[in-house]
């Protein structure tokens, strides 16, 4: 078995099975928290939140949402 605890192996899971209000819950709580380190200047927690989040399952299967189903209403500028 893999041991990097990120690895996509060690999670199989079908896109059908994320509960994707869960995931937009947990991922706007993580905001608020990152919010909450930055405004009173706590960049070690900052830094611990921001990676917490880069490394979600939850945020990353929103990014994929958000842009699958952005149906090119707001195309990205060249």
């Amino acid at each position: 078995m893999n041991d990097n605890k990120y690895a996509a192996s060690d999670r199989a899971f079908r896109w059908e099975d994320i509960n994707l209000h869960a995931a937009e819950a947990h991922v706007k709580k993580l905001q608020r928290r990152i919010v909450g380190a930055w405004s009173v200047d706590d960049r070690a927690k900052m830094k611990s939140l921001q990676h917490r989040m880069i490394h979600s399952l939850a945020a990353k299967a929103l990014a994929v949402k958000y842009v699958t189903s952005n149906n090119g209403r707001y195309p990205a500028k060249k």
